[in-house]
């Protein structure tokens, strides 16, 4: 597993969401998805999903503007977390319930 590149912007730590689909073994599409879908979930518990994730975008292959997430230090610690989990899963092995070590 890669370590992320993190970088400061405007004081914040941050990654890019690119890296973490690479990281995870899953389409940076597909990672976009289940970012808005913790960004609506965090929002219905009152907490700001900018704590998290910044939207974003990059420029393609191809010179078009596409979307992505940045995602700040309070996001970063826990990703290689769910790294592990995501590429367990992704290869069909069931991980570990979280408080048992993973």
């Amino acid at each position: 597993m890669n370590d992320l590149t993190v970088f400061e912007q405007d004081g914040k730590l941050l990654t890019d969401s690119r890296e973490v689909a690479l990281m995870v073994e899953k389409p940076h599409n597909d990672l976009m998805k289940s970012i808005r879908g913790y960004c609506k979930n965090l929002n219905e518990g009152e907490i700001s999903p900018v704590e998290f994730f910044v939207e974003s975008t990059y420029i393609d292959s191809k010179g078009e503007e596409r979307p992505c997430y940045l995602c700040t230090k309070n996001c970063i610690f826990k990703i290689k977390r769910w790294a592990i989990r995501e590429i367990l899963s992704n290869r069909g092995v069931k991980p570990l319930p979280l408080g048992m070590g993973i």
